[in-house]
């Protein structure tokens, strides 16, 4: 029983810090463009929001998402393989959401800018 909080501790611990780094990588840089584009510092904020809101809630859903349910004599192993297994979901749930966010801000971007230099 401890070995399995223990394992779903760290996952869900290393998702959610993920998403953090990757949510400070990025910030910067996209708050900058959205506000070129956007002149709307209301709208920025929106957007940046929305992507803290969504990668955080994509990491917590595929994390918590799986069951921890081992045996009592189940070797140490079997818990970094199944930590690592939703690891893996989580990395690529986190990936498809920057993909899908990354079109609507492409588009976006480009919507705006050719409506700003007309």
């Amino acid at each position: 029983m401890t070995a399995s909080l223990v394992s779903f501790g760290a996952a869900l611990t290393i998702s959610v810090v993920t998403v953090i780094v990757v949510f400070a990588l990025i910030r910067r840089n996209l708050r900058d463009l959205l506000k070129e584009v956007l002149d709307l510092p209301p709208g920025t904020d929106f957007y940046l929001r929305i992507l803290f809101i969504g990668l955080l809630f994509v990491a917590l859903s595929s994390a918590l998402g799986e069951s921890y349910n081992f045996e009592k004599d189940t070797p140490f192993m079997e818990y970094v393989w199944r930590t690592s297994s939703v690891l893996s979901s989580v990395f690529m749930y986190i990936s498809l959401f920057m993909a899908l966010y990354l079109v609507l801000v492409t588009i976006l971007v480009a919507v705006l800018k050719r409506r700003n230099e007309q």
